[in-house]
C-alpha cells in the first residue's frame, strides 16, 4: 500500500473512536472494547496466515500450535492488564454492564453487536487477502516472525496498561487524555507495523 493511502487509512481508523468520544458519549472502556475486538480478529487471522505459511513453506504444525499458545497467553495478559488499567482509572466500573451496553448500543435502530462483530472480522479478512495473500507474503514471512510481531504488540499493550495502572494510583487524567493517547499510540504502532 502506498504511504499516502496508509496514512489516510490510519487517520480514518483513528477518527471513529475520537468522534465516538466527542459526539456519541463513548467511554474509554467502550472504545477499548472496539480495539479488543479488533485484536481478537487479528489473532484469528494470524492463525489463517500460519496455515498458509506452513502449506507454502512446509514446517511442523507443532510450531504453529506452540506459537498460537504463546500468542493466546500474551493476548490474555494484554486483555487482563487493559481491564486492570481501566479499573485503576475508574474503580466504580461495572464491566459486565459496560459490555452489555457495548453490545446493545443502537445506531440507526440496529444493535451494533450483531453488525460490528461480522464487520470487524470481514474487514480483517479483507486486509488478510489484500496485504498477505495477494502479494504472496506467505512465501517469505516466517512463522516465528509472524507470531513475534503479534506478541510484541500484545506485550506493548500490557506494558502501556501497566504504566497507566501505576500512574492511576497517584493521578487519574481526564478521559480525553486516555482516548487521544490510545488512538495516537495505536496509530503509530499500526503505521510502523504496516511499513
Amino acid at each position: 500500500m502506498r504511504p499516502q493511502l496508509r496514512i489516510i487509512q490510519l487517520f480514518l481508523e483513528a477518527a471513529i473512536p475520537v468522534l465516538g468520544y466527542l459526539f456519541w458519549d463513548w467511554s474509554v472502556y467502550f472504545i477499548l472494547l472496539f480495539y479488543i475486538l479488533d485484536m481478537f480478529a487479528d489473532y484469528v487471522i494470524t492463525h489463517l496466515k500460519s496455515d498458509k505459511i506452513l502449506k507454502a513453506q512446509g514446517g511442523e504444525k507443532s510450531d504453529w500450535i506452540k506459537w498460537g499458545i504463546f500468542g493466546l497467553l500474551t493476548f490474555a495478559l494484554a486483555i487482563s492488564m487493559i481491564h486492570l488499567a481501566v479499573y485503576a482509572m475508574s474503580p466504580q466500573i461495572d464491566f459486565a454492564k459496560e459490555v452489555v451496553a457495548f453490545w446493545s448500543y443502537k445506531e440507526l435502530g440496529l444493535e451494533q453487536g450483531y453488525v460490528l462483530i461480522p464487520l470487524v472480522f470481514f474487514a480483517a479478512f479483507q486486509q488478510y487477502k489484500m496485504e498477505f495473500l495477494l502479494p504472496a507474503r506467505y512465501r517469505t514471512v516466517h512463522l516465528k516472525a509472524l507470531w513475534l510481531s503479534k506478541m510484541t504488540a500484545f506485550i506493548i499493550i500490557t506494558a502501556f496498561s501497566g504504566i497507566i495502572t501505576a500512574v492511576s494510583q497517584f493521578y487519574v487524567f481526564h478521559d480525553a487524555v486516555y482516548v487521544f493517547g490510545i488512538v495516537v499510540l495505536v496509530g503509530l504502532y499500526q503505521y510502523r507495523a504496516r511499513r
